[in-house]
């Protein structure tokens, strides 16, 4: 299921990328509705860094993060072109991953995933205003959210964490009150879902920085 919401949300935002810019030379645009309320479903991909420290082994550094899920999920949406909320529900199953580096801060040359092992349900309450708007009725959103996440591990309590994410949203008009968007975020929680009793020995929890990329289709009412 989740290959499918990936390869989905590749297409979601090719679509996007094209119908932006052939949108802002069309001569009768149509702008996103301008209904107060909102409701639909999200599908995406994440990138983790962190989770863990670098620690040094015989051949380089090495460190242990959660490895790269699909979230789908629910958004609801109160506001208009300005100031929007919004209240989003991800639900996801990530790998653990052990990745290899010759030097500290450089790329990865080895990892090693473990797919599936954990379970994330994240809600996220935003806040975002409108920045600009295409010719085509296309609009550009900035948000600001918090992050609240409860991680599950194999045989181990429910951990909760929190944290902080930015947004910047493309909104786009599909038919009547149906609209479609894609958005780039970028978030961090401070404590680590993983806890030194998880880890071998010398290696230390860290700081779990994420990036996602999100399509979702909404309606407006």
């Amino acid at each position: 299921m989740y290959q499918i919401a990936r390869m989905h949300w590749w297409m979601v935002a090719g679509w996007l990328g094209a119908a932006a810019p052939g949108g802002a030379s069309a001569q009768t645009p149509e702008p996103v509705r301008e209904g107060r309320w909102s409701i639909g479903f999200t599908f995406g991909d994440v990138r983790y860094r962190g989770g863990t420290k670098e620690t040094p082994t015989e051949d380089g550094v090495l460190r242990f993060t959660p490895y790269r899920p699909a979230p789908v999920g629910l958004r609801g949406e109160f506001g208009g072109a300005g100031l929007r909320v919004s209240l989003g529900i991800e639900y996801a199953e990530p790998g653990l991953a052990g990745i290899g580096s010759p030097e500290p801060g450089q790329p990865a040359t080895g990892t090693i995933v473990v797919e599936h092992l954990l379970k994330t349900y994240t809600i996220t309450p935003t806040v975002s205003v409108g920045v600009t708007r295409f010719k085509g009725g296309g609009r550009l959103r900035a948000g600001l959210g918090a992050l609240l996440e409860r991680w599950e591990l194999p045989g181990e309590p429910s951990r909760h964490r929190a944290g902080l994410v930015g947004l910047l949203t493309l909104e786009l008009a599909l038919f009547g009150s149906w609209s479609g968007s894609a958005t780039a975020s970028y978030g961090v929680t401070p404590t680590s879902p993983l806890t030194a009793e998880d880890l071998p020995d010398r290696y230390e929890p860290a700081a779990l920085w994420r990036r996602g990329l999100t399509g979702g289709v909404s309606y407006r009412f």
